[in-house]
């Protein structure tokens, strides 16, 4: 799922997939702004068929946090 997870957000926040990482977050990736949060979110729900609800929206803002939420929605 992490390699998903990544090439999602290499595509969708326009940088090269080897700077991503578990540590990468809203803080240390400057493409990872409001606009690009909810183009990655969109992506994330059709690719996974999942869907997000406010809260995990707002709170989703680190690699680590994605994966997580991922995992619990995908079971």
């Amino acid at each position: 799922m992490k390699n998903e997870l990544f090439k999602i957000m290499s595509e969708t926040l326009n940088i090269p997939i080897d700077k991503l990482s578990e540590d990468s977050n809203t803080q240390n990736i400057d493409n990872w702004n409001s606009l690009s949060h909810i183009n990655l979110i969109f992506a994330l729900e059709e690719h996974f068929k999942v869907s997000f609800n406010d809260q995990q929206i707002i709170d989703s803002t680190s690699t680590v946090k994605l994966l997580s939420l991922l995992d619990s929605l995908c079971d």
